[in-house]
């Protein structure tokens, strides 16, 4: 190695790290849809913001191309935190009016809802899991129309009126809850339980919408009180969960999730909350061991074995985490090349790397692009991968596929520097 370029070296590392950061993830997700304007048409360079609120540097821009489409295919979870994502759309003149939304992991759905929207109206935080994928549709209006808009829908519901019969209080509560009007939908929920005082699901259900509207007081005494009405549903226990960690009461939260597992050991809903307070109470172990609870209860959950890979990793335990992820390219080989590249960030995450953590981090990366060959990001990362094991061929080759699949990328001039202190 010339002088000129053993001095460079270590400054390619820096940088290398440096710039995407050698986080801790727990997994990558993906999300997708297409961004059209009131008539159909798709809108093009429509800016989307996603924040994950459980960290400050899990924040990822996007563009809509020529057909209105957008993709992250790179949002990287980190270990031991539950976060959603926040996501923001702007573009000029015109004002998000709808979204229609899923999310999936390879096992179930997670989430799924259509909301109208408005000025002034956010977009709820979205569950997107970790190896999940997330498809979100807009409809934008221009502002100069949203006037005639709101008009329209106004004489709609005029002219709807004379023929709808008078609801239900519960019937109606339950309509307004679904369409996200969760504050027009209190009163009626009040009148459905003045109805039926005695219904445990009725205030379990309201207990859930005064959750979301952050009235966390309001929301615990209904939850208590379908608790009292009926003790063996765990779904309020798990309301009452959200609550008590809502309030930052971290250990009336595990009372409740401790309650909860006496009505079903093996519920996973339970189970999973007990992982998350655990790794964020600094107990480890009691995660590691709701996890493996998970597994022994359904093998074939892609979730819980991606949690233990990370979980095994964060304690050190090398072997068992990388045989977790094995476990999980087993179960989901469409999704192999996400959890390949999540070995090699692992292995790269270490405080101290080995030579054998290198080497294992290559084949890792490695892999994930021979089987996604576009995969910009895992090229990025066998790049500098491969500069630590000292293969500077190897590392020239990733970068410029990186180039290649990401031109405009904001390390783009930086990476274009690296390459001219490299040997052809």
């Amino acid at each position: 190695m010339t002088t000129k370029l053993a001095k460079i070296v270590p400054l390619l590392l820096v940088i290398g790290l440096l710039a995407h950061g050698t986080v801790f993830a727990q997994a990558v997700s993906e999300a997708r849809g297409i961004i059209k304007d009131n008539e159909g048409n798709p809108l093009v360079g429509v800016k989307l913001v996603f924040k994950n609120t459980a960290s400050d540097k899990a924040v990822y821009e996007a563009s809509t191309n020529k057909k209105g489409r957008f993709y992250f295919d790179n949002l990287l979870y980190y270990q031991n935190q539950e976060g959603r994502w926040l996501v923001t759309v702007e573009f000029p003149g015109f004002v998000a009016t709808s979204i229609e939304y899923s999310s999936r992991t390879q096992v179930r759905l997670v989430e799924e809802f259509t909301k109208n929207l408005g000025p002034g109206v956010k977009i709820p935080p979205l569950n997107i899991r970790p190896f999940g994928d997330a498809e979100l549709n807009f409809i934008m209006t221009p502002e100069d129309q949203l006037a005639v808009v709101e008009k329209v829908v106004e004489q709609d519901s005029a002219a709807e009126a004379p023929a709808t019969p008078q609801q239900d209080p519960w019937d109606r509560a339950l309509m307004l809850a679904n369409a996200g009007d969760m504050e027009e939908s209190v009163e009626f929920f009040e009148k459905a339980i003045k109805d039926e005082p005695d219904d445990a699901g009725r205030r379990d259900t309201f207990a859930k919408v005064l959750y979301q509207l952050e009235q966390f007081d309001e929301a615990e005494a209904q939850a208590q009180s379908a608790v009292a009405l009926d003790p063996s549903n765990i779904s309020t226990y798990l309301v009452l969960y959200s609550i008590y960690v809502g309030n930052d009461d971290f250990e009336s939260a595990r009372q409740a999730l401790e309650t909860a597992r006496e009505q079903d050991p093996a519920d996973r809903e339970v189970l999973e909350r007990v992982a998350w307070l655990a790794s964020r109470n600094g107990e480890p172990e009691d995660a590691i061991a709701a996890y493996e609870a998970m597994t022994a209860a359904d093998p074939g959950d892609v979730e819980a074995w991606v949690a233990l890979g990370g979980l095994y990793a964060e304690q050190g335990k090398m072997d068992q985490s990388e045989a977790a992820y094995r476990t999980v390219v087993e179960l989901d080989p469409s999704n192999a090349y996400k959890t390949f590249f999540n070995i090699g960030v692992l292995m790269e995450s270490k405080d101290v790397l080995t030579d054998v953590d290198n080497k294992r981090a290559v084949e890792a990366f490695r892999k994930a692009v021979e089987i996604k060959p576009d995969y910009a990001e895992a090229w990025r990362r066998l790049a500098f991968a491969s500069l630590r094991t000292g293969d500077l061929a190897g590392t020239r080759k990733g970068l410029e596929r990186y180039i290649e699949l990401s031109p405009d990328a904001a390390d783009a001039a930086q990476v274009k520097a690296m390459l001219g202190g490299l040997p052809k």
